[in-house]
């Protein structure tokens, strides 16, 4: 973010850093290990199984 007292500086401006929030994530575990089998592909073969949790 640009501030004129910003310890920062690139050429002749000053810039200063900011922490915002994005989102939360959390990891769930053993879930979280693979990923889900898509509905086409699992329509493709009626023995495959979905992945746990999913």
């Amino acid at each position: 973010m640009e501030d004129p007292n910003g310890k920062i500086e690139i050429g002749t401006k000053h810039y200063r850093m900011e922490r915002f929030f994005v989102e939360n994530r959390v990891f769930d575990a053993p879930k979280h290990y693979l990923f889900p089998i898509l509905d086409p592909e699992l329509q493709k073969s009626p023995t495959l199984g979905q992945n746990p949790g999913w």
